[in-house]
């Protein structure tokens, strides 16, 4: 019995650590209406995050989507071609260079969802050619209220679609194997326009803590944008 009861103590120390991390994740997904494709259709992909612990305070999401093969999609918007979603309503700026796909969004000051699990947005391709191609998150650097500097642990998967010379029934999309996202910033040869630096008031009257709360979300999107744009000017 004792033996029994020391080796159940032991396991609830190696396990309980795993399920610690797993719940202080932000695991970041890429999903779409199905995994197959004929050549000339639109291909839409969303990308999500199960925020975890983080689900009632992250607020911005500084990302690279890789797309491993643009013979076989292309974008549909080469210039803004991600949209955001109600959660992550706003994308600060937005790039594109070769594969990458690169986008800064946060949440509306003055109306904060109160999850932050869901769809951050979406992306639209066009088949182009039979293959395969996968989407990927490159780096993913997401963080809190207030919290800019102190990113928040984060893992994802991709998501690999098969383009055909027919239209599959296939409608379930997959993913691969999650793991930590660890890359650094991949190397621009573009300078990025904010698309979007303000933010009006959804109400007539705004008062004292509200517009706190904007100047405070307002600033902190400003700060990853201008920490991009020395990354951008220095390896130009």
């Amino acid at each position: 019995m004792k033996k029994t009861l020391t080796l159940l103590v032991a396991v609830a120390f190696l396990a309980f650590p795993c399920f610690s991390r797993a719940a202080s994740e932000a695991v970041f997904t890429i999903t779409s209406a199905k995994t197959n494709y004929a050549v000339g259709e639109n291909i839409q992909i969303s990308l999500n995050v199960d925020a975890g612990s983080y689900v009632t305070t992250l607020s911005v999401i500084d990302f690279d989507l890789k797309t491993s093969d643009l013979t076989v999609v292309e974008l549909q918007d080469q210039e803004e071609p991600f949209v955001p979603g109600e959660i992550f309503s706003t994308a600060g700026i937005q790039s594109v260079e070769d594969d990458l796909i690169n986008a800064v969004v946060y949440v509306s000051p003055t109306n904060p969802p109160s999850s932050r699990s869901g769809v951050v947005g979406t992306i639209n391709f066009r088949a182009l050619k039979e293959g395969t191609v996968t989407f990927s998150y490159d780096r993913i650097e997401a963080a809190e209220e207030s919290k800019e500097d102190d990113y928040v642990t984060t893992s994802a998967s991709s998501l690999t679609i098969t383009v055909g010379s027919s239209v599959s029934s296939k409608t379930s999309a997959s993913t691969s194997s999650t793991g930590s996202t660890t890359s650094s910033y991949s190397s621009y040869n573009k300078t990025p326009t904010p698309s979007s630096l303000a933010t009006t008031a959804d109400s007539a009257t705004t008062g004292p803590e509200l517009a706190a709360g904007i100047a405070l979300a307002s600033g902190f999107a400003l700060h990853l944008i201008r920490k991009r744009y020395k990354i951008f000017t220095r390896k130009t």
